[in-house]
């Protein structure tokens, strides 16, 4: 039965099952078993049911072929006492990591669990967090516009909404790209059109890029890419429609937002004279709003925010858009449906957000705690020397002191 399936020529399987043998020369103890329920022995070192049942689990391995994996590692583990290897340092090393990642599983761990989570704490996530939770329906938009002032005459007023009418006909032609949903990272997990390079870590993403010019150069690499503009940090797929983007689901084809802030001519290297024509004054300013806002906002102007939830979906213009700013051309550029979470059914949500900095918080309080029990020195200059800031030379004066990293929750130091 001994088929060492673990034990090729590359050495042994990353999920090497641990050694009873090696073990107890480590502690200097052999691990007691009950003759009960032992399945093997190897040189007199039992295999118990525990251990078999546990290392398959670990390892998807079948009873049988876990039961091989273990015997092989016990015959390794045998020939490594005989070489002296116990007391080699990088193993004791090992051994030490080994003793404190199972003291934090079976100490530690359980204290830092979900439900261990004050509900204090959980409460107070929640009301910080609640904007993403419970909301109405939430836009954001990129725009071009045509700022005005209370002291603009009319001639000036109409030039600046015709200029933004002009370029409703160029923004119904604009260059169109692909685009797919990806599932945000806040509370809601509400999911929105992938428009930022952060949101864009998914395998279907082409390329990263900076400009168009960067993916032009990519298309000479990788013809896929060939007619791609850059938005959002990607190098986007041309298409006509969604039939061109891909099987998936929520494949949307839709105008870029880089081409639609290009449609804003740049502006003139000299400022026209204030006696030039109403239409030579005007200036477009393409502007990009990176927060969401809901229909009920009250740091955005209402006219334009009523515009803008106008829009059915991104990509959609609507323009020219009085505000109180001027005259506005609006893409909508992606939306996040309404969700309505109270705390209950949004717990298990807030509990997953804060678990992370709960280990954390406690597994700091837990060393703090340790150094203040037991002998801590930190000899400055020679932590100096090791980082290479400082010249060698006499060390200096050691001052306790409590340290300052430590191992995260569950890991080797």
């Amino acid at each position: 039965m001994l088929a060492l399936p673990s034990c090729g020529p590359g050495g042994p399987a990353p999920n090497a099952a641990p050694s009873t043998a090696l073990s107890a020369a480590l502690t200097g103890a052999p691990a007691p078993a009950d003759p009960a329920s032992v399945v093997a022995t190897v040189n007199g070192v039992p295999i118990t049911e525990a251990a078999l049942a546990a290392h398959a689990r670990a390892t998807g391995l079948s009873v049988e072929a876990a039961l091989d994996d273990l015997v092989a590692t016990e015959l390794l583990a045998a020939r490594a006492l005989e070489r002296g290897l116990a007391a080699d340092p990088d193993v004791v090393e090992a051994g030490r990591r080994a003793m404190v990642r199972r003291w934090l599983d079976l100490e530690f761990a359980p204290t830092v669990a979900p439900d261990r989570i004050p509900e204090s704490d959980l409460r107070a996530v929640y009301e910080a967090n609640k904007h993403w939770m419970n909301h109405d329906r939430l836009v954001m938009t990129i725009h071009i516009l045509a700022p005005l002032d209370a002291s603009a005459p009319p001639d000036f007023v109409e030039a600046s909404r015709a200029a933004l009418a002009a370029l409703l006909g160029p923004a119904e032609s604009l260059p169109r790209s692909c685009h797919r949903p990806c599932l945000d990272d806040d509370p809601c997990g509400a999911r929105h059109l992938c428009v930022e390079a952060e949101c864009a870590a998914d395998a279907d993403a082409p390329d990263w890029c900076a400009s168009d010019d960067d993916c032009a150069a990519a298309a000479a690499v990788d013809p896929a890419l060939d007619g791609s503009a850059c938005e959002g940090g990607l190098c986007r797929a041309p298409c006509r429609d969604a039939a061109e983007c891909g099987a998936g689901e929520g494949w949307t084809c839709r105008p870029t937002t880089d081409s639609f802030l290009r449609l804003a001519p740049p502006p003139p290297a000299a400022p026209p004279a204030p006696t030039a024509p109403a239409a030579a004054r005007v200036a477009l300013r393409p502007e990009r709003i990176v927060n969401w806002y809901p229909p009920d906002a009250t740091d955005l102007d209402p006219d334009f925010l009523r515009a803008a939830h106008a829009l059915a979906a991104p990509g959609d213009v609507v323009g020219p858009v009085r505000s109180a700013f001027g005259w506005h051309l609006i893409m909508l550029v992606a939306e996040q449906p309404p969700v309505h979470l109270d705390f209950p059914a949004a717990r298990a949500l807030v509990t997953k957000r804060l678990l992370a900095s709960f280990q954390k918080s406690r597994f700091q309080d837990l060393v703090k705690a340790l150094a203040a029990e037991h002998a801590v020195t930190v000899d400055e200059p020679a932590v100096e020397r090791a980082l290479g800031g400082g010249a060698a030379g006499e060390p200096g004066t050691a001052s306790a002191a409590p340290p300052t990293r430590g191992p995260a929750p569950g890991a080797a130091p």
